[in-house]
């Protein structure tokens, strides 16, 4: 298993950020930094800060409703934890929400999370992040002012995204009440996961590997069905668009703090698009691409450039670079607690020994 290089990852996130975020400043002339920051208004920035830790709410949400689905009872403070964990996994780990997943995996196994209890959360959270994304495009695109640049096309080409999303995940719940179909479909995307994975669960050497994966299948499918009853299902959805509402909102208080009054639903459309070229980019965060999207976009909306880049910036240094450090604390604070347990239980076994 490959070793993991954390500070070497950050020291080439930051190189790349600080290479960007130059070309950036040359490219949309912030030259007169000064004579912006002479129109922004400090209680904006107070207002992106409280809009981010709702994100971090958010998450603890989803995490809750999720794990309770399956009779696991954590506590919200440590679901904060996993929260920040999460936020700083998908900007820092490679393909997004896959990083995240891992990385809270890892931590949710140590917890006595059961195997396919973990992939089955992972699962669910991803289906119901997506949907409640395209959700919010699909409303943005439906009632974004009249644009040059966003002609007919493009926008059935996101309706047939949207549309795309919704038929798959009735697809998965039409396979949740067949269970032969279930195991069919289920067990070679195990296989591929356990050859792939270095975390996944190990079968002993006696086990027969397809009755194996047929039980796995089988557990996977009760735990996902758990979580898309109505009652978690709905919370799930809810507790996701927040925290894509409450992201988004970073970046329209940032645009207000620089005196940019833009429609809402311009934002989210840039935003989205934005998201999208950043995960396409398969760069770490997205950094650079996505920055630029969003100054194009948005550029395309006001012609105020320069108040634009700053406050795309300022939504990029909280969303991104201040979860860094806050997702580093809490992966090792959770580390530290799962630490600390095992030396105090092998400290007791060595006294039990010696009495």
């Amino acid at each position: 298993m490959k070793k993991f290089h954390p500070y070497r990852n950050l020291l080439i996130l930051v190189v790349l950020g600080l290479i960007v975020y130059s070309l950036i400043g040359k490219i949309t002339g912030l030259k007169n930094i000064g004579a912006v920051f002479q129109n922004f208004t400090p209680i904006f920035l107070i207002l992106a800060l409280i809009t981010f830790l709702i994100t971090y709410l958010a998450n603890a949400l989803k995490l809750k409703v999720l794990l309770e689905a399956q009779g696991y009872d954590f506590k919200f403070r440590d679901l904060m934890k996993y929260g920040m964990v999460g936020a700083f996994a998908i900007h820092f780990l490679p393909v997004g929400n896959f990083g995240e997943s891992a990385l809270n995996f890892y931590l949710l196994r140590q917890k006595g999370v059961k195997t396919s209890s973990a992939i089955s959360l992972f699962l669910t959270r991803l289906i119901f992040d997506y949907l409640a994304f395209f959700t919010l495009f699909t409303i943005s695109l439906a009632f974004l002012p009249v644009h040059p640049s966003l002609n007919l096309k493009l926008k059935i080409g996101f309706f047939v995204v949207l549309f795309v999303l919704v038929a798959g995940s009735l697809y998965i719940n039409y396979l949740l009440k067949r269970p032969k179909k279930f195991n069919q479909r289920t067990i070679p995307i195990l296989k591929y996961l356990k050859k792939s994975m270095h975390f996944i669960q190990h079968f002993k050497a006696s086990t027969d590997p397809h009755q194996y994966f047929e039980k796995m299948a089988s557990e996977l499918r009760l735990e996902m069905i758990k979580n898309t009853q109505l009652g978690p299902a709905v919370r799930l959805l809810i507790s996701s668009l927040l925290y894509w509402l409450s992201d988004i909102s970073i970046l329209y208080f940032a645009l207000l703090g620089f005196g940019l009054v833009l429609n809402p639903f311009s934002v989210i459309f840039a935003y989205a698009i934005a998201i999208i070229a950043g995960i396409i980019s398969f760069l770490p965060a997205g950094i650079g691409v996505l920055e630029a999207t969003l100054i194009l976009i948005l550029g395309s909306f006001s012609t105020n450039i320069p108040a634009i880049s700053l406050a795309v910036l300022g939504y990029r240094f909280i969303s991104l670079w201040l979860s860094m450090p806050l997702g580093l604390i809490a992966f090792y604070r959770l580390n530290d607690a799962k630490l600390l347990f095992l030396n105090n239980k092998n400290s007791a076994k060595i006294e039990v020994k010696k009495n």
